[in-house]
């Protein structure tokens, strides 16, 4: 099951909304869609929403996702991620 994302351009960035259940292929897919709607629309900023994500991210799950961003998002693009408090994302 994919995650459902919704994706608005506003003047300088993009805004990402997704929601469904966490998992470790959901999560590397929802990376590589933001790096490709960024291409798309030559948006180098973005706010990423994962509130209505369902589910705890284990730690291991953390760095394997930590080290797809770094390959996938280059250093010319800036991304701010927004998670429930007290949640590991």
């Amino acid at each position: 099951m994919s995650l459902e994302v919704q994706i608005h351009e506003v003047d300088t960035h993009l805004s990402i909304k997704a929601a469904g259940q966490y998992s470790l292929t959901n999560l590397r897919a929802l990376i590589d869609r933001v790096r490709e709607e960024s291409e798309n629309r030559a948006k180098w900023r973005a706010i990423l929403d994962v509130t209505e994500v369902a589910g705890t991210v284990p730690i291991v799950d953390m760095h394997v996702l930590g080290e797809h961003c770094c390959r996938v998002w280059k250093l010319t693009f800036r991304i701010a991620i927004v998670s429930p408090v007290g949640h590991r994302r």
